[in-house]
């Protein structure tokens, strides 16, 4: 049994314009959610977020939030960081076919 009943989540989030919208996704996944960005590379950010707000905040980037999308859920970082580097190596190998 796990010692607290709050448990992190770490939400992958994708966009093409991320630099673009990222300051307003942020202030609403804070203002909503009590989000906090953790980590950003290129069209990625992570997320922090707790498991009660977790399922609401995907719906709500998927839908309310044009050009976003989650990809990836977690309870660990690291997990969310292997998952950026992998879709990173698959999009590099497919700009040299």
């Amino acid at each position: 049994m796990k010692s607290s009943p709050y448990r992190k989540r770490y939400v992958l989030i994708y966009s093409e314009n991320m630099e673009s919208g990222l300051r307003k996704a942020e202030s609403d996944l804070n203002r909503i959610f009590r989000a906090k960005k953790k980590f950003v590379k290129g069209s990625y950010a992570i997320f922090l977020t707790n498991q009660f707000y977790r399922d609401q905040l995907i719906v709500y980037v998927n839908e309310k939030l044009p050009g976003f999308q989650t990809l990836l859920t977690s309870g660990s970082i690291k997990k969310c960081k292997k998952a950026v580097a992998e879709r990173e190596e698959v999009q590099a190998v497919q700009t040299k076919l």
